[in-house]
């Protein structure tokens, strides 16, 4: 299990240390991302980066095959959600954004991804 956290700046994964699986992705939706959020800044593709350097390590499949080994479950950890009884409690479960879903489209979400920008439940969300 890996863990990451969102955020911009440094905290972006460096190119030199982004896992040739990501990279090629990486290379095709750079040029024009679909959402505004730079692609290598979100929780769930650092997690998957992580973790596809550390199956290389253990000699186990790295490559775009073993992505649907994977299952990503992400929460916003201080944001409320409301519960079946009309309680609001936190975490609130994250669906992928749609940069999220081209960089990880094999990674199973346990809260589902959208796939286009704005995000709207209604429009563009897949449950998986």
């Amino acid at each position: 299990m890996y863990e990451g956290i969102n955020g911009p700046g440094d905290a972006l994964i460096a190119l030199d240390d982004l896992h040739p699986t990501l990279a090629a992705r990486y290379e095709e939706l750079s040029a024009s991302p679909p959402h505004p959020a730079p692609l290598l800044e979100h929780a769930e593709v650092k997690a998957t980066n992580q973790l596809l350097w550390e199956r290389r390590k253990l000699g186990m499949p790295d490559d775009a095959s073993a992505l649907a080994d994977m299952k990503a479950s992400v929460y916003f950890p201080f944001m409320k959600e409301v519960d079946a009884l009309g309680n609001k409690v936190a975490p609130r479960r994250a669906p992928f954004c749609v940069n999220c879903a081209h960089m990880l489209h094999d990674v199973p979400s346990g809260f589902g991804r959208f796939t286009g920008w704005p995000a709207d439940m209604n429009t563009n969300y897949q449950p998986w």
